[in-house]
């Protein structure tokens, strides 16, 4: 039966990757369009707004899960106690259109979009806004809050009706982009000459860095002179209880002798998978599609997994949590979240970018 099932999934990988060859026409196309747009943008035939305000962006060129959001988390927590700081974000799979932001009476995921929500639920001092215009978003952020004085933009690298103060590009180590080709044949959203127009590039979801890595990375990304480059590692915060927030000292001590079950809906969750296998072999995943939205029959399938168990523990993570509560996961379940953080190889030294960058940008526009 293992041998039938790992000869299936084989069948279904090779049907894919000719799939993607036959698609490779449509790549071609796809590549040229992306690279007029951005000559276009580039030369000034299609304008950009700047702002007078610091405006740093995170985003990518790859479809896909590459740490985005944590790392704007990341840089929110370390900005929010020396400047009064808005995010924008699309806020994808969110039930509304427009500016949306967090100082509306009511803020649900389905209003402002799961990862938006889990922002902030985490910085609730910080205004969080949603809009499809990045440019619209700025100039609302601008004129409802004028105290604050720098935006986080998050997954807007191709949104290049803005111009942002510093653009960071991230990348994942496991899938390196010039190994890559562009949608649908590959997984890029635009071809790999777009690295040249970051400020900084983070290598994200990194194992253990050499010096000879780094000079590889720098190397193949072909960066210039003035481009910096980071690395950064998934790490994982404490776990806490879903509904009491009660932090827990020890993952291994939470799960030792339980069932576990996992709750997922992320782009890619075979890291947080590898890390709680770790800890325990009775482990059941519930792997849903990125953004996914919970319903009543699921949250039904997650409460059956557990009966006729007297010992287990439901995991998930902080933008699931929400989402499941919003269903209807009852707060009887044992349920556990753990928090999914970026720790960077050198954080001095990308601190101290991000803070060369606001200092002169604040000179600038006094």
């Amino acid at each position: 039966m293992e041998y039938i099932c790992k000869h299936h999934i084989h069948l279904q990988l090779n049907n894919m990757r000719i799939i993607r060859y036959v698609l490779f026409p449509f790549s071609c196309i796809y590549w040229c369009i992306t690279y007029i747009r951005n000559v276009m943008f580039d030369k000034g035939i299609i304008s950009q707004s700047a702002f007078p305000i610091p405006i740093i962006s995170f985003g990518n060129i790859t479809v896909g899960g590459t740490g985005k959001t944590p790392h704007t988390q990341y840089l929110i927590s370390k900005l929010q106690h020396t400047h009064s700081v808005a995010t924008l974000s699309r806020g994808y799979k969110r039930k509304t259109k427009g500016y949306v932001d967090t100082t509306q009476t009511e803020i649900t995921p389905q209003i402002i979009g799961d990862e938006a929500f889990m922002t902030h639920k985490n910085f609730p001092n910080c205004i969080v806004a949603v809009c499809e215009k990045r440019v619209v978003g700025v100039q609302s952020i601008l004129t409802k809050h004028p105290h604050i004085n720098c935006i986080i933009l998050d997954d807007a690298f191709q949104h290049r009706h803005i111009l942002p103060g510093y653009q960071i590009l991230l990348v994942d180590y496991t899938r390196p982009i010039w190994n890559d080709f562009v949608f649908p044949t590959g997984n890029l959203r635009e071809g790999t000459y777009a690295v040249a127009r970051a400020h900084a590039v983070i290598v994200t979801k990194c194992p253990f860095i050499t010096d000879d890595i780094k000079k590889m990375w720098r190397k193949k990304l072909r960066l210039q002179a003035h481009q910096k480059l980071f690395f950064s590692s998934i790490s994982y915060g404490k776990p806490y209880a879903m509904f009491s927030k009660k932090h827990v000292d020890s993952l291994s001590k939470l799960l030792e002798n339980k069932h576990v079950i996992l709750i997922t809906g992320l782009a890619r969750a075979d890291s947080l998978y590898q890390y709680i296998q770790t800890y325990t072999a009775n482990l059941v995943h519930f792997e849903y599609p990125d953004h996914y939205e919970y319903t009543t029959t699921d949250i039904a399938d997650i409460v059956n997994a557990t009966k006729n168990i007297s010992e287990y523990v439901i995991v998930t993570t902080e933008k699931d949590m929400h989402k499941l509560h919003f269903a209807g996961l009852p707060d009887t379940v044992n349920g556990y979240v753990i928090p999914i953080e970026p720790t960077f190889d050198d954080e001095s030294a990308f601190l101290q970018e991000i803070t060369n960058y606001l200092s002169q940008n604040s000179l600038k526009n006094q």
